[in-house]
């Protein structure tokens, strides 16, 4: 799975894409990079799944899929 970093989690990181092996839920994910990446302990971001915001934490991820964290922004 490629995971596509922005913003200042990109910058925490370090990179901006990882790739993982990883098929299951959102929140599976999400405690996986937790696990894998502390930096993202304390961030806010949202998920996107192929270009789709997903808020749903049961939402199920194949390895095909591209994921983007996107951090917290607003416009002007």
């Amino acid at each position: 799975m490629q995971i596509q970093l922005f913003g200042v989690l990109k910058e925490k990181l370090e990179t901006g894409t990882i790739i993982l092996e990883f098929s299951g839920n959102l929140q599976g994910l999400k405690n996986l990079l937790q696990e894998k990446y502390p930096q993202l302990h304390h961030q806010r971001y949202s998920v996107a799944v192929n270009q789709k915001v997903v808020f749903n934490p049961e939402q199920f991820l194949s390895e095909t899929d591209v994921v983007a964290l996107l951090p917290p922004f607003s416009g002007g």
